[in-house]
């Protein structure tokens, strides 16, 4: 291994360093330049990117959940409907309603 005072590699290295790094940083500075000076409407842009695909999903969960709402009403209706329907073929119209005797009774004009 030979001396530092007498090896010529650091010197060549610093002398390589000297000359080579700064047209490393100056080849570096305009991209990066360019990058930070655009990186704002990036962001931006990824932003309303991100809203829009949130704003079409809440909307789609809310068609969703409307034609759900709408399913379990017409479920109920159906639960519902189906015992009214067997009590009506077991009771044979032998009883009259309430709600149609009292608007006959009071005088309804034939």
């Amino acid at each position: 291994m030979a001396q530092t005072a007498t090896s010529r590699i650091p010197v060549i290295g610093q002398a390589v360093l000297g000359f080579i790094l700064p047209w490393i940083l100056a080849m570096v500075a305009v991209p990066l330049e360019t990058m930070i000076s655009t990186g704002g409407h990036i962001v931006l842009s990824a932003a309303t990117g991100l809203l829009h695909a949130g704003g079409m999903i809440c909307r789609l969960g809310g068609h969703g959940m409307r034609y759900l709402c709408e399913a379990v009403r017409h479920l109920y209706d159906i639960y519902i409907v189906i015992p009214l329907q067997i009590e009506r073929l077991v009771s044979n119209g032998s009883k009259p309603s309430p709600v149609a005797s009292g608007v006959r009774g009071q005088g309804a004009r034939p």
